[in-house]
């Protein structure tokens, strides 16, 4: 008997644009930091202190690594899935499979990574333009 996996992939596809959410608003950070770096912040008389510059290196490092964990999630989960059903066709079990719980943890990770990120850039913006 074969299992139908519509459910899953329904569930499957949620995790994988859940992701795509991560890695889409931890890009922006780049965006951020031109913004601060360029000639806008020259203008409304933002001072780059020191400050400003080292919350700008740990939110670009934070954004970096919730890029990387949520494109580790995306290759583990479809990566997964697959092993799931040709397992199933087998008849095989894979419950046990290491990939469930590395899906898990990048799926977890990588928006508090985002947070931690998001909140450094905070603290950035705001010591850059405070007088």
């Amino acid at each position: 008997m074969e299992r139908d996996f519509d459910d899953d992939f329904k569930i499957h596809d949620r995790y994988v644009r859940f992701s795509a959410e991560v890695i889409r608003l931890a890009m922006l950070a780049p965006a951020a930091v031109a913004f601060l770096i360029g000639k806008p912040a020259a203008e409304h008389g933002a001072e780059l202190t020191a400050l400003t510059l080292c919350a700008l290196k740990w939110a670009l490092a934070f954004m970096t690594a919730a890029v990387l964990l949520g494109l580790a999630h995306r290759y583990l989960a479809i990566d997964l899935m697959q092993t799931l059903v040709e397992n199933e066709r087998k008849g095989l079990h894979s419950s046990k499979d290491w990939r469930f719980k590395a899906s898990t943890y990048t799926i977890v990770l990588a928006p508090i990574f985002l947070a931690v990120g998001i909140a450094s850039l905070f603290v950035a913006l705001f010591s850059a333009f405070q007088r």
